[in-house]
């Protein structure tokens, strides 16, 4: 699902067997290895398929597509070793104790018209793309793999964790994209309990590379396909536009690091605070231009997130506040006269940045109605904005928005192996225009179309509606089915179009 800070309200949404301390603490401690045997978890194995089917004409970004239909096969493991009954503080986690877990997924499937894109991960690599008006749908084989080693010893943990995703995009007609995606991450992190109080204290570092090579080819020997060095907001490279350019790769080595506070185990206040911060500069190479590298951006981010959970007999119910904030700088070579394949470099300038912030108020409540039956609802609302601007050609767009949202969960259990539970959310979107000045373009081109397209979007007031319904029973000794479904609708008043994505899940657990 693309990534809109206008859009949605995010939180971990309450899942069946999670009390609100649980899931404050989740939600606080989710990103720490270190962190992970204190949290609502238990030992289990499970083997999963479903598919998702997005469908979206003229609701996603143009360099997003119109939607996908994607099937998912994955195998996950998750085992707490040495787990015992432990002194008041460490969550039933054992003074010397090991966690580990792994997984392994596969999906595969189509994403339908994609165009202005020539590339992956456009919310990363982005704007600096190789882009063509004609596009198409793209055939997608994604493969992950993670892992995960957490030690507990007295009031210590530690913990190292790591994953990996390899995705090969391609299209069998012209322009023939081939698009390689190598993102690898490796991540520490350590925690330690004030036994006095009860609270955990933990901090987790991480490392990103990642690598993209977007190979674009025609077999058509009339090829009349222009490709375009773009630079954001309807501008492109002139000097590296047309048909020469076909060929482009992106790297970047990122960071993240964050500090955690929570509840050890569930008490009847519960507090929790987090604070987290990610960066990634990309650099865009040319290799039809002898490797040149053309633009860099800087990408940054930053996040906090307070909570706090009072818990009563048969009630419990407490607010959480959260804010991002996000920024992109981009940064252009300037090239003079070539020598055969070469080009000397005689300056720079940093042209293109973008700014999305959010801050966003839930008040979860909480319900026991007999002990089978929990009611939870989660009123929330929330403030965004984002700004894109570019220095030369002068231009600029900007936008604010309201979100707000209502969830509501209802979670039965129906034996001692068995449970249901029922989702429902409703959304409301009222944004605005702030700013728009875009001197300079064209406006019979079709990447202007595709820049008010997007911008439209953007500024649109949004209503949506999501549904989710699960159930597990049991299948033998041992061992659980599980079912899931979730249905999510938005629809952007002022364009005339909507957003349906379908997904349906089944798992095997034992």
């Amino acid at each position: 699902m693309v990534k809109m800070l206008l859009t949605d309200v995010k939180y971990l949404p309450l899942t069946l067997g999670m009390l609100l301390p649980a899931w404050l603490r989740a939600n606080a401690g989710g990103d720490n290895p270190a962190l992970q045997p204190f949290l609502p978890d238990s030992s289990r194995s499970e083997l999963r398929a479903g598919m998702t089917d997005i469908a979206a004409a003229g609701a996603l970004p143009v360099e997003e597509g119109t939607g996908h239909l994607l099937g998912s096969v994955s195998a996950t493991s998750y085992q707490r070793l040495g787990r015992s009954t432990s002194p008041a503080g460490n969550a039933g986690v054992s003074p010397t104790s090991t966690t580990v877990s792994g997984s392994a997924s596969f999906s595969f499937g189509k994403i339908r018209d994609i165009r202005w894109n020539n590339s992956a991960d456009f919310d990363l690599v982005g704007p600096y793309v190789l882009g063509d008006s004609v596009g198409g749908d793209l055939q997608r084989k994604s493969y992950r793999f993670s892992g995960m080693y957490v030690g507990v010893r007295g009031l210590w943990s530690w913990g190292a964790d790591g994953s990996y995703r390899a995705t090969i995009d391609y299209r069998d007609r012209d322009p023939r994209d081939r698009i390689i995606v190598s993102d690898l991450h490796i991540g520490a992190g350590g925690s330690y309990l004030f036994s006095a109080i009860g609270y955990r204290l933990g901090a987790n570092v991480r490392m990103r590379v990642y690598n993209q090579t977007a190979d674009l080819t025609f077999y058509n020997p009339m090829n009349d396909i222009r490709t375009y060095a773009l630079t954001g907001l309807g501008s492109i490279y002139p000097r590296f536009s047309g048909n020469s350019s076909q060929n482009t790769a992106y790297s970047g080595i990122g960071w993240s690091g964050g500090v955690q506070f929570l509840p050890a185990e569930e008490k009847r206040w519960n507090f929790s605070s987090e604070i987290h911060a990610a960066g990634i500069r990309i650099s865009q190479v040319l290799r039809d231009f002898n490797n040149l590298t053309l633009t860099s951006t800087s990408n940054l981010n930053l996040g906090a997130r307070f909570g706090i959970i009072r818990n009563l007999k048969d009630f419990s119910g407490g607010l959480r506040i959260s804010g991002e904030y996000r920024t992109k700088n981009g940064t252009e070579n300037l090239f003079g006269a070539s020598s055969g394949n070469n080009y000397e470099v005689i300056g720079k300038r940093d042209n293109y940045s973008r700014t999305d912030w959010r801050i966003t108020l839930e008040l979860p409540l909480e319900w026991e109605i007999a002990a089978v039956n929990r009611l939870s609802f989660v009123p929330a609302a929330g403030m965004a904005g984002r700004s894109e601007k570019l220095h030369s050609p002068a231009r600029r767009l900007a936008s604010e928005a309201t979100v707000y949202s209502l969830t509501g969960n209802w979670k039965r259990r129906l034996g001692r192996r068995s449970s249901m539970e029922i989702g429902l959310t409703g959304l409301y979107r009222s944004a605005r225009e702030t700013e728009r000045n875009l001197a300079g373009l064209n406006p019979a081109s079709d990447l202007t179309y595709c820049l008010l397209r997007n911008f439209g979007l953007q500024t649109s007031d949004v209503t949506g509606l999501s549904a989710d319904a699960s159930v597990e029973f049991p299948v033998g000794k041992g061992m659980s089915l599980s079912v899931e479904g979730s249905y999510r609708y938005r629809r952007y008043r002022s364009e005339g179009t909507s957003y349906n994505c379908f997904c349906l899940s089944a798992g095997l657990k034992f």
